[in-house]
């Protein structure tokens, strides 16, 4: 059996880079440094059930029933299925705060954008396909 990236990694349940963006931002654990090696495996299982419904990591399983599992599974497609959440994690819309931070301070002509004066304008730039069908992304128009 071929092994995969995320098989190599230790704590695969930690680590950003092997789980779908959609998780990314369910994985906010800042204080993992400040962990053994132990509550590391703890924290990684339970994120591999929590977060992606995977039961077949290597240590103790904590939801053990199936009333358990299927919430966690359920929560795992209700995520797959947010559209908010894939435009954001595929870079085709961006959080509030990222845009406020992107916002402040600019200006044209003495004229300060609204919120969604700058949000039409962000929208624009990343046009995949451009008012005459030709493939854009860069702002064409």
């Amino acid at each position: 059996m071929r092994k995969t990236r995320r098989s190599r990694v230790k704590y695969p349940g930690l680590v950003k880079g092997v789980n779908s963006k959609l998780r990314h931002e369910y994985m906010d654990e800042d204080y993992i440094d400040k962990l053994n090696d132990e509550e590391k495996q703890w924290l990684s299982n339970f994120n591999e059930e929590w977060l992606s419904g995977n039961f077949s990591h290597k240590g103790e399983i904590f939801h053990k029933t199936v009333q358990e599992k299927r919430d966690c599974y359920n929560r795992n497609n209700a995520r797959n299925r947010d559209i908010q959440a894939i435009a954001k994690a595929t870079g085709r819309i961006v959080d509030y705060e990222s845009a406020r931070e992107m916002l402040e301070g600019l200006k044209y002509n003495n004229y300060t954008y609204s919120f969604e004066d700058f949000m039409v304008e962000y929208l624009d730039r990343k046009r995949l396909v451009t008012k005459d069908g030709q493939k854009g992304g860069d702002g064409e128009k």
